[in-house]
């Protein structure tokens, strides 16, 4: 990752959404994440759209984030409950090694939105996972 402000990292991201909705009006809602070495990231959103006709030009008309402090992984049978502030949250020695062994299909998430206490259940990429053996490989 290239960021001017925090400096450049080795990461992967992730993102998973649905579309739904027909006529000129389609709504998606989706979770990014970002994994790196001594943190994940998170952010959940929904983006509803106006399409003009054959959906050829379209305009956002609302646009949420939504906040998270808990974020359960799911490796396998071992579960990883992490609590954080504003989307971050730290990578503990175990949890990277947990990563790094995890076979692909067998990550899952869930993050729990703040105010409503409502949840999202989330499949991590096989591609993500992958990336995983990069990202969390044991320092010699």
């Amino acid at each position: 990752m290239k960021d001017d402000f925090d400096g450049d990292y080795l990461a992967v991201l992730d993102k998973n959404y649905k579309r739904s909705g027909g006529g000129n009006i389609a709504s998606e809602t989706g979770i990014v994440s970002n994994w790196a070495q001594n943190r994940i990231r998170v952010f959940a959103y929904t983006v509803r759209r106006q399409c003009g006709f054959l959906n050829v030009v379209c305009r956002d008309i609302d646009r949420t984030g939504l906040e998270t402090r808990t974020l359960d992984i799911r490796i396998g049978d071992q579960a990883f409950n992490l609590r954080g502030e504003n989307g971050n949250f730290l990578v503990s020695p175990e949890l990277a090694a947990a990563l790094y062994n995890v076979p692909p299909g067998k990550a899952k998430i869930r993050i729990t939105l703040e105010g409503s206490g409502g949840t999202i259940n989330n499949d991590i990429g096989e591609e993500t996972v992958k990336a995983w053996k990069v990202v969390y490989k044991p320092s010699k």
